[in-house]
């Protein structure tokens, strides 16, 4: 019940339109509901599994990763609930840790050197061998040197892929991006018909 029909039902006032009450009573209800929206969307931005999706935006940006427009919003609070717990100092918490935010990924530690080399493949959050490399430089000793070792991409997955070269070519893609998330390609397969198109 709304600040208007509370008060109406006390009868302790005539309530006429027009009158000066009723316009006092109209504008705190609407002070009162701008107050209840602003309180949901700030107790929204608090948690991850509340948020919108330019709530859960702002937050990547202050981690500074950047979000890709297909990932879907289950994803990214998944991933967003990675990035506000702890993943340890160890290479497997390491590995579990971007895991979540979509890399598929194997650590390896040379035992005579504080080479780190990086093996798998980037998806989900982690788009390019870039963002996982700084990522993966924030999380380890500054010492470590991260040797990459990323891209799963074959001839053999290549030409399973259902587009034509004209649609990749009209994507400019780099071999950088071929190396190392050429395998995300399989996803855009799916629903295309003989000229690549959805």
């Amino acid at each position: 019940m709304g600040l208007f029909q509370a008060t109406a039902a006390t009868g302790l006032y005539r309530l006429r339109a027009g009158d000066a009450v009723v316009n006092e009573l109209l504008a705190l209800q609407a002070g009162l509901d701008l107050i209840t929206q602003r309180l949901q969307s700030f107790e929204r931005s608090s948690f991850p599994g509340l948020m919108s999706r330019a709530q859960l935006e702002q937050a990547f940006a202050l981690c500074q990763l950047e979000v890709p427009e297909e990932t879907w919003d289950e994803t990214l609070r998944r991933a967003l609930k990675a990035l506000t717990a702890p993943c340890g100092c160890s290479l497997e918490s390491i590995e579990a840790f971007l895991g979540k935010l979509g890399a598929d990924i194997t650590l390896e530690e040379q035992s005579d050197t504080r080479r780190i080399t990086v093996k798998g493949a980037v998806g989900g959050l982690l788009r390019d061998s870039k963002a996982l490399c700084d990522l993966l430089a924030k999380l380890l000793p500054p010492d470590a040197v991260i040797e990459e070792a990323l891209g799963v991409l074959s001839w053999e997955m290549f030409d399973g892929f259902d587009i034509p070269f004209g649609a990749l070519d009209a994507r400019d893609f780099t071999w950088t991006w071929l190396e190392t998330s050429g395998h995300l390609l399989e996803n855009e397969t799916e629903g295309r018909d003989e000229n690549g198109q959805q």
